[in-house]
């Protein structure tokens, strides 16, 4: 490390150390020229105002904002870079032609392509309605002399059977009982049915009370039956009448295969893609499956919104910044700006990019593949970007810098960039120390 506390005992050793390498150099390097290179050195090292400690704030400020900027590039291109069904171009959507009545949704994975559906019958939940009795009777309590538990069946037509039991009253009125019938279907939640009761009024203003039942789930095996298994009280209830709408299975044709379905919402392509039904179809429907073009560009121009924050962060903080990493991370744009141009992005002169994003939805949609590797394939733009940020985000701060420092009066290290205009950065890595020996690299790689 090189020590600025004064330009003459810098000078003198700086020629010590070069002269016991190689005595050659003397004859070589100007020493004129040197000091006068050193001098804002010292300058910036041995400033009494306390410029040394703004400066080694400015450099970690710096160090910090370049990283952060970094770390957030990496997180942008992550969701482009992944191996699994998550990937942002494996990002689908759906069209319909007949969107009223059939419609689809897909899940990652999902193939893309188009389907002809024709629905003719909708799938259906039974309804079962029960016997409308005075509401203040007590028909359902009659003859009881001391509280009584009722039990009954619900058994659904794919094979289960759930029971019921209840205590009724002596005197517990036709809406009671029908309540607590109610309640106790509705608390059974693997019954399959629910229920509720209706009240209404006859033609002379009497209260009736009725029991509705509907199966939780459309479709032939969710249909039902409801038998006493002691007592009569469903029976009484009505709750074995005929079903007022019966269960049915949706009936469809994709790409002319007919296809019965317990649910309105059928599963096509391995699970993938779902379509949903609404009603009857006049006549088939066209169901695509396509990339969602809008949704990948707007990840891609969230991208290249972050990649340009950051390029211009490396810029914005270059004196403290190792050049390599903006170097690194804009190559390949550089390099292969022809080809981005024709997908709708521009490298423009400070190494920024623009999207055209109309130009780039028509290349995703007549050249996916070819696009997408651009973007994001092994050697693409966002898997170069993206390398270039993890690689810097993790490693130590430090690592972000010049690598080159001096020693301060205070003790403190200052990195060289933070101290020295770039014009003389060039100047004395290529006019003075730009002097290979037998180890590899400049003068500061051997002597610093």
């Amino acid at each position: 490390m090189i020590s600025a506390t004064n330009s003459t005992s810098s000078l003198m050793s700086l020629y010590y150390t070069m002269y016991s390498q190689d005595p050659t150099l003397m004859d070589v390097v100007n020493i004129n020229s040197l000091s006068t290179m050193l001098q804002p050195l010292e300058s910036a090292t041995s400033d009494p105002s306390g410029s040394n400690s703004s400066t080694a704030t400015a450099s970690t400020d710096a160090l910090s904002s370049v990283w952060n900027s970094l770390n957030l590039l990496n997180t942008q291109a992550t969701p482009f870079l992944t191996t699994d069904d998550s990937n942002v171009f494996n990002q689908m959507t759906t069209t319909s032609s007949d969107s009223s009545n059939v419609t689809a949704t897909t899940s990652p994975g999902a193939t893309l392509a188009s389907y002809s559906v024709g629905v003719s019958q909708l799938a259906d939940t039974q309804e079962t309605t029960g016997s409308t009795l005075s509401a203040n009777g007590t028909t359902l309590s009659n003859g009881l002399g001391a509280p009584t538990t009722y039990t009954f069946n619900i058994s659904t037509n794919g094979g289960s059977t759930t029971p019921i039991a209840l205590t009724v009253n002596p005197g517990d009125t036709n809406c009671t009982v029908m309540q607590n019938m109610a309640d106790a279907i509705n608390a059974a939640s693997n019954s399959g049915v629910s229920a509720q009761v209706l009240s209404s009024q006859d033609a002379f203003g009497n209260l009736k009370s009725t029991m509705l039942l509907d199966a939780t789930n459309t479709g032939t095996d969710n249909g039902f039956t409801i038998t006493d298994a002691s007592g009569n009280l469903a029976a009484i209830a009505g709750l074995g009448n005929s079903p007022t709408i019966a269960a049915q299975d949706a009936s469809l044709t994709v790409d002319g295969v007919a296809m019965d379905s317990q649910s309105n919402n059928v599963a096509i392509d391995d699970g993938n893609v779902t379509l949903n039904l609404y009603g009857q179809t006049s006549k088939n429907a066209s169901v695509s499956v396509t990339a969602d073009t809008s949704g990948i560009t707007d990840q891609v121009q969230s991208f290249i919104q972050q990649y340009n924050s950051t390029i211009q962060s490396l810029s914005q903080n270059s004196p403290y910044i190792d050049p390599n990493i903006s170097d690194d991370l804009t190559s390949f744009a550089s390099e292969n700006s022809f080809d981005l141009q024709n997908i709708g992005i521009t490298v423009n002169s400070d190494n920024t990019l623009t999207l055209d994003q109309n130009t780039f939805q028509s290349s995703l949609s007549t050249d996916p593949t070819d696009t997408m590797n651009l973007i994001s394939g092994p050697a693409g733009l966002i898997a170069n970007a993206g390398s270039v940020a993890q690689n810097a985000v993790t490693e130590p701060l430090e690592a972000l810098s010049s690598g080159v420092s001096l020693t301060s009066p205070d003790g403190s290290s200052v990195g060289l960039f933070s101290s020295v205009s770039p014009s003389l950065q060039y100047q004395m890595n290529n006019s003075l120390l730009n002097m290979s020996f037998n180890t590899s690299g400049s003068f500061y790689d051997t002597y610093v």
